[in-house]
């Protein structure tokens, strides 16, 4: 994947929450542009912990990013709500 995809997705207005499927049958939601920085090589995903009630941050490379797809509707609503 170049990096400029995932980009314009993070840049898109109106934002769409989105779905980042990597090459090892990972998966990681960007619910808001702020909670992803994308670099030529690597991106910063910031993903909360429920066990540990706080933020951290996720690193991945870019090429292992396989697809990238919109949250489904009622994913996308529950994270504005607060409660995803």
């Amino acid at each position: 994947m170049a990096p400029d995809d995932i980009r314009d997705r993070q840049m898109a207005r109106p934002f769409q929450p989105f779905r980042l499927h990597m090459s090892n049958g990972m998966s990681v939601d960007v619910r808001h542009p702020e909670m992803i920085v994308v670099g030529d090589e690597a991106l910063t995903v910031a993903v909360y912990d429920e066990k540990k009630d706080r933020v951290g941050l996720n690193w991945y490379s870019v090429i292992n990013v396989n697809v990238i797809e919109p949250l489904p509707q009622e994913e996308a609503k529950d994270s504005a709500n607060g409660t995803g």
